[in-house]
């Protein structure tokens, strides 16, 4: 690997040691110097960025791989809200697709249909095969009769419904393994390269990719482990599953992810404390018993592992909380950094209680800006409750160690608009500065995962993964953030991604 030189560079380190530098030596994936201790003399690949900003290599705690990268060949239901305009979407794939081959189709918003889409519909626009419709949250899909045989889905299965909507255990049972499956007809190189092409593009550079079904083997973290070496991004894996052994037998030091624990606001599964504001007869709904929970969490916790745990409602983060401490007192450990995936709703005694187990946080500050911030949230949660909604400051207040995401396919993959919606964030009390925002997908992302000794800041010795940006996000106003532009993505200096017209 030849040396490469950044030249003529405004880099923001975040090293407290050395904040800014000029110049930057990589040598074998690795930096060896900066500005006075770079040779005048040396044969190297030399990028005169002409004053462009460099930062360490962004990181997203909350990636599904196999959603993001089948995305680039599933059908697109976004800004479909008919079911004549559905019907003739479905139709048209079912005519170009093989008999028998599976329809999946992403980003459907359920909710704004009148009257909504049924299974008979999608039945009458592909009767030859299965359609699996997820909507924009995953935590609802739309399926055909086809579907619910194919996945062995019916009456008895909670979650069901005559009319094709999945929810709670019966959406489960679709999530992942309809994806995996259309995924592999594809051709899981295709699907991987092409999420990992889209992380590159967003200056991205590691992505915790939590990913699979709850069993003892799953084709898409299978697929994952043996071509992520090859990828332009570098993966830590997660696998969403509650058999420790299975997880021990593959070498991974960490377990989980979206395991969900709960669902999510807008089918109303969401475990919450109190009522919904908008339908008083519940409270959501958890998916896991807490003898269940109790028991993985106790395996997992004294194999050593690192769990991640999906929580949305503060009565799911509870209930996470409650089996931590236990698993904890029974086999204490000093640095585990157990996770909660989202933690999206608190309340003063969740905060202690997560500061006291030092527990840590993946938040996804896009969904403040993509969802509508606290007037989408109020819907579900009433005025106060959405004002302790999508927290980042408050964290911050408690001591809390937190990390950035996208959780994509659920928001894009965009590390700069997450930080954008971190700082400008529509409750005020919630809104950190820009520096603060660059650090949760950066340093605060490779503590989540164990890896702040060679990632998260650009140091003599770390590895070369950074990022060259048409603007300094802690210098444009605040509101210019999102509209930041990827110049240059070097991971262990090599180029992954690289914006011709502006290089």
């Amino acid at each position: 690997m030849s040396d490469l030189l950044i030249a003529n560079a405004h880099i923001h380190t975040l090293d407290p040691a050395r904040p800014c530098a000029r110049r930057m030596l990589v040598r074998d994936g690795r930096i060896v110097a900066f500005d006075e201790a770079v040779p005048q003399e040396s044969s190297v690949v030399t990028h005169d960025l002409g004053g462009a900003t460099v930062v360490p290599g962004l990181i997203d705690s909350h990636v599904h791989v196999v959603w993001t990268g089948a995305r680039h060949f599933a059908l697109n239901l976004a800004g479909i809200t008919t079911t004549r305009v559905l019907r003739e979407r479905v139709a048209a794939e079912a005519e170009r697709l093989a008999p028998g081959q599976l329809i999946l189709g992403l980003d459907l918003d359920y909710e704004s249909f009148d009257p909504p889409p049924t299974a008979a519909d999608l039945d009458a626009a592909a009767p030859r095969h299965s359609v699996l419709l997820k909507g924009d949250t995953g935590h609802l899909t739309l399926a055909n009769t086809r579907a619910m045989t194919h996945f062995g889905i019916g009456s008895e299965t909670s979650g069901w419904h005559a009319d094709g909507v999945l929810i709670g255990a019966a959406n489960t049972a679709v999530a992942w393994r309809g994806p995996n499956e259309f995924a592999a007809g594809i051709g899981w190189e295709r699907v991987l390269q092409a999420a990992a092409d889209e992380a590159a593009r967003a200056g991205l550079t590691t992505i915790h990719a939590l990913e699979g079904a709850d069993d003892d083997d799953d084709p898409g973290v299978r697929a994952l482990l043996s071509h992520g070496s090859a990828l332009p991004v570098r993966t830590v894996v997660y696998w969403q599953t509650t058999h420790v052994d299975a997880v021990l037998a593959l070498g991974l030091p960490r377990i989980g992810g979206c395991i969900w624990v709960d669902g999510d606001f807008g089918p109303h599964t969401a475990a919450l404390k109190e009522p919904y504001a908008d339908r008083p007869c519940t409270c959501g709904e958890l998916y896991i018993s807490d003898e269940r929970l109790q028991a993985f969490i106790d395996a997992a916790n004294a194999a050593g592992l690192q769990i991640a745990l999906h929580c949305v409602g503060d009565a799911a983060v509870a209930q996470v909380l409650r089996a931590y401490r236990a698993a904890l007192k029974r086999h204490p450990r000093r640095d585990h950094r157990h996770r909660i995936e989202h933690f999206e709703v608190y309340d003063a005694e969740l905060l202690r209680d997560a500061k006291e187990l030092d527990v840590s946080v993946a938040i996804q500050p896009a969904f403040d800006g993509y969802f509508g911030g606290i007037a989408h949230n109020a819907q579900y949660l009433g005025p106060e409750r959405a004002q302790r909604a999508d927290a980042i400051a408050t964290f911050d207040r408690h001591g809390i160690p937190i990390g950035g995401g996208s959780d994509s396919t659920v928001t894009p993959l965009g590390p700069l608009y997450g930080m954008h919606c971190a700082v400008n964030h529509t409750n005020p009390a919630e809104r950190v500065t820009p520096e603060r925002a660059l650090r949760l997908w950066t340093i605060d992302n490779a503590r989540l995962a164990f890896e702040e000794q060679a990632k998260g800041t650009l140091e003599i010795g770390k590895l070369a993964d950074f990022v060259a940006l048409d603007a300094d996000p802690l210098a444009v106003p605040p509101a210019s953030i999102k509209d930041i532009g990827v110049r240059l993505t070097v991971m262990g200096g090599r180029v992954t991604y690289r914006a011709e017209a502006r290089i």
